[in-house]
């Protein structure tokens, strides 16, 4: 998208308002210039206006004025389109980087017409949907999450070209959403640290009478505990979950991983995380200045992954 002068940015923020939150699109917000298709068709329309000028040609006149009428129509029905519609974002949920995010956006349509072909773009290719009249529809807005941390919405434009592609309706929001992208597992981690049972003996790896289930393959699960043959079944892979009946506790420390580099570690541990919520097992995460746990269960892998997500470094 177009990165405009601050001084045009300020200025536009100042018509439009504040568009962090639910957002309707009045005529102060809604803008409208011809496209391509538009500029043509009008040059099209002055040439036949000047040849039935010169021919004196009442059919080329009328032919004329019926196409300026089509004209006028077309830019006030995409105005219209548009005109109304109110916009409230949402918060997507956490992904691992190298992922796409997708910012979830509610139309609703409040009007007894319909919106048809809105577009919701960031930057990272738009969205179409349409809606019915008294209704609504959720849109995710795709935006790449190339590394770990914390993802914002930025600017979403909002367009529409129907009818006829002469003319293109447009406005935007700046939704204050952001999403949590996980560091990217490492594809082949070493074991886990070796973990303490419940009675303070040393744990030795979860074996197979511990087994409780399948659940589906997430980025970073192991190799050998892939499910292959009911992956192949399902058709999607699957991972074997066990149970960790036994009480194992693992510590995953920042110190464990000693020779990588800062993205490197994030990496393992991220991996080591993993493994252990998938034996469903507790495991306390020790970071640089912080500590979470013990504790298992997805509430806690999720605030050690948030917890690598966002670790300075």
């Amino acid at each position: 998208m177009i990165d405009l002068p601050l001084w045009v940015r300020g200025w536009l923020r100042r018509r439009h308002g504040d568009t962090r939150a639910r957002v309707t699109l009045h005529y102060r917000r809604v803008y409208i210039l011809p496209t391509a298709q538009g500029w043509f068709f009008a040059a099209l329309v002055v040439i036949m206006w000047l040849a039935a000028t010169n021919y004196r040609l009442n059919l080329g006149f009328a032919l004329t004025y019926l196409l300026v009428g089509i004209g006028v129509a077309a830019m006030h029905r995409s105005y219209r389109n548009l005109a109304g519609l109110t916009l409230e974002p949402g918060t997507p949920g956490p992904l691992f980087a190298g992922g796409t995010a997708r910012f979830p956006v509610t139309l609703i349509n409040d009007t007894p017409r319909g919106r048809v072909a809105i577009v919701l773009d960031a930057g990272d290719g738009g969205v179409a949907e349409d809606v019915g009249s008294h209704n609504q529809t959720v849109v995710g807005v795709p935006r790449p999450a190339p590394r770990r941390g914390r993802l914002t919405a930025g600017r979403i434009r909002v367009t529409t070209r129907h009818p006829g592609g002469l003319f293109q309706a447009w406005s935007w929001i700046e939704p204050d959403r952001a999403a949590v992208v996980y560091p990217l597992p490492e594809a082949h981690p070493p074991p886990l640290p070796a973990g303490r049972t419940g009675d303070g003996g040393a744990a030795s790896d979860t074996s197979e009478e511990d087994y409780a289930g399948l659940r589906r393959y997430r980025t970073g699960d192991p190799l050998p505990r892939i499910a292959w043959k009911a992956s192949e079944s399902v058709g999607e892979l699957h991972t074997k979950v066990f149970s960790g009946t036994r009480g194992v506790q693992r510590r995953l420390a920042w110190g464990d991983a000693p020779g990588l580099a800062p993205e490197a570690r994030i990496a393992r541990l991220a991996a080591w995380i993993e493994m252990a919520h998938a034996r469903g097992e507790a495991y306390t995460l020790i970071l640089p200045g912080c500590s979470l746990g013990p504790g298992h269960g997805e509430r806690h892998r999720h605030d050690c992954l948030t917890a690598l997500a966002l670790l300075p470094l």
